[in-house]
């Protein structure tokens, strides 16, 4: 069997979409063998419209203005239906047969924008948009890689709240040499007269990177930041430490009471270290560091676990 359809159903479709009354049933007529209007209620219409009953009457209800829409719609589909098949946009419907969705567009088209001809943009105009653009995170990348930002740490940067801040402070950065190490007073990794360096690019990328550190998300910050990295580079704090606070900054040990403190620790480990000697290595460094990070340089630790690993 084919499927079929009829004609008050493309009236409704036809409203549904154009006039927008998309409450259904939206439209009526008077000869529908269906329950719709009381029979009284038809006989008003008629006598309204001045029709006798044999002559169908429909009945779509909305806005006035939709209502008028919808008039003139039905008046076009029922013309077109005398003329052959409509040029239009049909969807395909689960029972196999199909509906309006859209009128074709022509001379007055539904999207009339598009009839715009075209408006001349002028080459200054341009310019200035270009000009006001941000640095594209490409180009941002290989400025951040030669300032000495490591690859990984530089495309998490370039996507950071925390990249302003970071190009605020980058000039405050150590030249590589010193990093973490810096310190004064007589710190460990100084040179006991108070000319530490700052941290590396690298670093400081690393420092507002980490999760700890949460003022790297606000420009307010820039005072404490410039600070910060101020009494590292005074040897006064380690880098090292803002991973471990960022309140109250530990003050790094002397060397002679960090290696005390240190040999401390490994006289009190358990006997049951791993036997391999990269695990045994792990596995001290995480004995050690809850006491003495971020008041002595890791890589120090470091050698110091390795130096003792040797001796044994």
């Amino acid at each position: 069997m084919k499927p079929v359809t009829d004609l008050l159903k493309e009236f409704s479709d036809r409203i549904r979409v154009v006039a927008c009354i998309d409450d259904l049933p939206n439209l009526l007529i008077s000869t529908q063998e269906v329950a719709t209007f009381a029979s009284g209620e038809w006989d008003r219409i008629a006598r309204a419209c001045g029709t006798d009953e044999s002559t169908p009457v429909l009945v779509a209800w909305g806005t006035q203005r939709d209502v008028e829409t919808a008039a003139g719609e039905i008046v076009l589909r029922a013309r077109e239906a005398v003329v052959g098949v409509p040029s239009e946009t049909r969807q395909a419907l689960d029972d196999g047969t199909n509906g309006f969705e859209r009128i074709l567009p022509g001379p007055d088209r539904m999207y009339p924008d598009t009839d715009l001809p075209p408006i001349r943009i002028e080459d200054q105009r341009l310019e200035d948009i270009r000009a006001a653009l941000p640095v594209p995170p490409w180009r941002r990348i290989r400025e951040l890689r030669d300032v000495g930002v490591g690859a990984d740490l530089a495309g998490r940067l370039v996507r950071h709240a925390a990249l302003p801040l970071f190009l605020e402070l980058v000039d405050q950065c150590g030249d590589g040499d010193g990093g973490v190490d810096g310190g004064g007073d007589g710190g460990v990794g100084g040179d006991g007269n108070g000319n530490g360096n700052g941290p590396t690019a690298n670093t400081l990328a690393s420092l507002l990177l980490d999760r700890h550190c949460l003022q790297a998300a606000e420009m307010d910050a820039l005072d404490w930041w410039r600070s910060v990295l101020e009494r590292i580079g005074r040897g006064e704090v380690l880098a090292e430490s803002l991973y471990r606070s960022e309140e109250e900054l530990l003050m790094p040990l002397v060397e002679a009471e960090a290696r005390r403190r240190f040999e401390q620790l490994l006289a009190r480990l358990p006997a049951d270290v791993p036997a391999a000697a990269e695990q045994r290595e792990h596995w001290i460094m995480g004995e050690v560091m809850p006491e003495l990070g971020g008041r002595v340089p890791g890589r120090l630790l470091r050698d110091w676990v390795k130096r003792e690993m040797a001796d044994r």
